[in-house]
Protein backbone atom coordinates (compact mmCIF):
# COMPACT_ATOMS: atom_id res chain seq x y z
CA UNK A 1 0.00 0.00 0.00
CA UNK A 2 0.97 3.50 -0.59
CA UNK A 3 0.51 4.80 3.25
CA UNK A 4 3.44 2.18 4.33
CA UNK A 5 5.18 3.10 1.19
CA UNK A 6 5.36 6.96 2.63
CA UNK A 7 5.75 5.56 6.14
CA UNK A 8 9.21 4.00 4.81
CA UNK A 9 10.62 6.65 3.15
CA UNK A 10 9.93 8.86 6.38
CA UNK A 11 11.56 6.33 8.76
CA UNK A 12 14.76 6.04 6.91
CA UNK A 13 14.87 9.93 5.97
CA UNK A 14 13.93 11.66 9.32
CA UNK A 15 14.72 11.14 12.77
CA UNK A 16 10.94 10.40 13.76
CA UNK A 17 9.19 7.14 15.39
CA UNK A 18 7.12 6.71 11.86
CA UNK A 19 3.69 4.25 11.62
CA UNK A 20 0.87 3.91 9.77
CA UNK A 21 -2.06 5.64 11.84
CA UNK A 22 -3.99 1.51 11.54
CA UNK A 23 -0.75 0.70 13.92
CA UNK A 24 -0.96 3.63 16.13
CA UNK A 25 -4.66 2.80 16.94
CA UNK A 26 -3.49 -1.22 17.41
CA UNK A 27 -0.52 -0.31 19.53
CA UNK A 28 -2.22 1.69 21.32
CA UNK A 29 -0.69 4.88 21.14
CA UNK A 30 -3.60 6.89 21.53
CA UNK A 31 -4.64 4.60 25.18
CA UNK A 32 -6.25 1.42 25.17
CA UNK A 33 -9.81 2.88 24.07
CA UNK A 34 -9.39 5.83 21.73
CA UNK A 35 -12.58 7.71 21.31
CA UNK A 36 -14.75 7.65 17.79
CA UNK A 37 -13.32 11.17 17.01
CA UNK A 38 -9.52 10.34 17.42
CA UNK A 39 -10.00 6.99 15.28
CA UNK A 40 -11.80 9.60 12.64
CA UNK A 41 -8.86 12.25 12.87
CA UNK A 42 -5.74 10.22 13.30
CA UNK A 43 -3.91 10.19 9.59
CA UNK A 44 -2.85 7.49 7.30
CA UNK A 45 0.78 8.04 8.70
CA UNK A 46 1.89 8.97 12.56
CA UNK A 47 4.95 10.47 13.15
CA UNK A 48 6.55 12.11 16.21
CA UNK A 49 10.23 13.66 16.37
CA UNK A 50 13.11 11.34 18.36
CA UNK A 51 14.56 14.49 19.96
CA UNK A 52 13.26 17.23 21.70
CA UNK A 53 12.53 19.54 18.35
CA UNK A 54 9.73 20.26 16.14
CA UNK A 55 9.78 20.47 12.44
CA UNK A 56 9.74 23.59 10.51
CA UNK A 57 9.82 23.87 6.70
CA UNK A 58 12.30 26.76 6.38
CA UNK A 59 13.07 28.28 9.86
CA UNK A 60 13.65 31.90 7.99
CA UNK A 61 10.32 32.28 7.48
CA UNK A 62 8.58 31.67 10.80
CA UNK A 63 7.78 34.68 11.94
CA UNK A 64 4.83 34.11 14.78
CA UNK A 65 4.55 32.62 18.62
CA UNK A 66 3.26 29.26 19.20
CA UNK A 67 1.73 26.51 16.76
CA UNK A 68 -1.91 26.35 17.83
CA UNK A 69 -4.21 28.87 18.79
CA UNK A 70 -7.86 27.84 16.86
CA UNK A 71 -10.88 28.80 18.89
CA UNK A 72 -13.24 26.38 16.82
CA UNK A 73 -14.11 23.63 19.12
CA UNK A 74 -13.11 21.09 16.67
CA UNK A 75 -9.39 22.93 17.11
CA UNK A 76 -9.34 22.88 20.77
CA UNK A 77 -10.75 19.70 21.48
CA UNK A 78 -7.26 17.95 19.60
CA UNK A 79 -6.59 14.07 20.45
CA UNK A 80 -3.06 14.07 22.49
CA UNK A 81 -1.03 11.76 23.59
CA UNK A 82 2.46 11.10 25.54
CA UNK A 83 4.68 8.26 25.60
CA UNK A 84 8.46 7.46 26.93
CA UNK A 85 10.74 7.29 23.95
CA UNK A 86 12.05 4.30 25.96
CA UNK A 87 9.05 2.27 25.29
CA UNK A 88 8.81 2.91 21.75
CA UNK A 89 10.03 0.20 19.41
Amino acid sequence: MRREAVAATLDERLAAFVTTGEDALADGLFGPDPCEAARRRVGDVVLSHRERTVWYDDADRLGFVGNHGALHPEEMLVPFAAARVSTLQ
